[in-house]
């Protein structure tokens, strides 16, 4: 017998590919930012197959806001171990 339901990566594939028509309205320059925002649901795959949600978009959306608080935290103690004044574009990018 074959599956009623499609896998956890295939389902958040079809999820994700469902917002072409929105990628392309956004401005050329933006959207490799867009898709490099959406691949970051793939690292947590094994936990999006994991939390059961019945609706896809939940934990693509949590993956992507996990990812990003991640990063925002390593920036965040960068950024104290360098001092109040030590933010810079330079910095920034060094970091991440």
């Amino acid at each position: 017998m074959g599956r009623t339901i499609p896998s956890y990566r295939l389902a958040s594939e079809r999820e994700r590919s469902k917002w072409k028509i929105f990628r392309q309205e956004l401005d050329k320059s933006e959207r490799k930012m867009f898709d490099e925002m959406k691949s970051y649901s793939r690292l947590y795959n094994a936990a999006g197959v994991t939390a059961c949600k019945p609706v896809l978009i939940q934990p693509i959306l949590m993956s992507i806001v996990f990812e990003h608080y991640k990063k925002l935290k390593k920036l965040k103690t960068y950024n104290y171990q360098k001092g109040p004044n030590s933010f810079s574009i330079k910095s920034h990018k060094n970091c991440i």
